[in-house]
């Protein structure tokens, strides 16, 4: 019998240090990913693009995110950093002072929970006194300085101790993709908005065809070649959005603060030639 009950706490014990270093992996290749998703959605919904007909896939997402996100990335580490520093500090505080243990640790109760109030309200739309990013961020700070005084305050049984654990970590998980979804709307916005401004920072794209394709917007010429040639119908002021799931997105080139402006889906084949030019 105590063979069995030493064998399941090691094999606890495994599955838990397995779980520290997959779980964060796992949550930070999910952010990537969301952050990715909302940013691309962003970008192209300012053009009416519906970005599912991109196709873009998990690695296409992942690859998108990793550059942009590296400061939000970065100041999760932070925040973990100044957590972990005052939970130390915090520690080293109470040992210090063991007979104001019970004063200090409701202080901090306090303070985590004048961070959790406004958090949570503004997550599900009771206040606006922050902004969505900052009441992501004091919904993290406030959950996780909670649990540091309340594990201060009491041990606790070790199941009690993992249900709360969990619950801290799903509290965190939300507040990080909240965060990130903030985030990435906010520079997909910023980047959609330059391109609707500057299209000049995009390639020209001269649309050759065998078939009157009728492309029509502000800056937009068609121009018929006449018959005996390999592509009749030209089209040009285009320019060029991306090229995927073998279709071209383009823009008129008169595009900005024209109401009448629309995007241009043109699926790739035979009968089709675009060719592009800085």
């Amino acid at each position: 019998m105590e063979s069995e009950a030493a064998g399941t706490a090691v094999l606890i014990r495994v599955l838990e240090a397995v779980g520290l270093v997959v779980a964060p992996f796992a949550t930070l290749t999910g952010l990537l990913y969301y952050f990715g998703w909302v940013r691309t959605n962003a970008i192209f919904s300012e053009f009416g693009i519906d970005a599912n007909l991109l196709k873009y896939t998990t690695q296409d997402y992942l690859l998108r995110s990793a550059g942009v996100a590296f400061r939000p990335c970065a100041a999760v580490l932070l925040g973990a950093a100044v957590v972990l520093l005052a939970h130390r500090l915090l520690t080293r505080a109470l040992e210090n002072r063991p007979r104001h243990r019970q004063a200090v640790l409701s202080e901090v109760i306090a303070l985590a929970l004048l961070l959790l109030a406004p958090g949570v309200g503004v997550l599900f739309g009771r206040t606006s006194l922050l902004t969505p990013l900052t009441a992501a961020a004091a919904l993290i700070t406030g959950v996780l300085l909670l649990e540091v005084a309340v594990s201060l305050w009491t041990a606790g049984e070790r199941t009690e101790r993992l249900l709360r654990r969990g619950i801290v970590a799903g509290v965190v998980v939300v507040g990080l993709f909240w965060a990130f979804s903030v985030y990435a709307q906010q520079t997909g916005d910023r980047l959609a908005a330059g391109l609707s401004g500057n299209l000049g920072v995009l390639a020209n794209a001269v649309v050759l065809s065998t078939d009157d394709l009728s492309l029509a917007g502000p800056g937009v010429v068609r121009t018929d070649l006449g018959e005996g040639v390999a592509y009749r119908y030209q089209y040009t002021g285009l320019r060029l959005l991306v090229y995927r799931n073998d279709r071209w997105f383009l823009l008129p080139s008169g595009w900005h603060g024209d109401p009448a402006a629309r995007a241009i889906v043109l699926p790739d084949g035979t009968g089709l030639r675009v060719e592009l030019s800085r």
